[in-house]
C-alpha cells in the first residue's frame, strides 16, 4: 500500500478493485495515465478509515 493511503489500479482489473475495497479503499473519481500512453488508464482509490 502506498503510504499517503492512495492507491491506483487499471481499469479493467475487476478483481484488484474488489480486494481494495475490501480493505477500505473507496474510488475518487482521479485517473492517471501511469503507462504513458496519453489515455488516462488507472483510477485512483483512497483508504478512509474512522477517526
Amino acid at each position: 500500500m502506498a503510504p499517503s493511503g492512495e492507491q491506483g489500479l487499471h481499469e479493467e482489473n475487476a478483481r484488484a478493485a474488489a480486494v481494495y475495497r475490501r480493505l477500505g479503499f473507496v474510488p475518487t473519481g482521479g485517473r492517471a495515465d501511469t503507462l504513458g500512453s496519453g489515455a488516462p488508464r488507472d483510477l485512483e482509490y483512497e483508504l478512509r478509515r474512522a477517526v
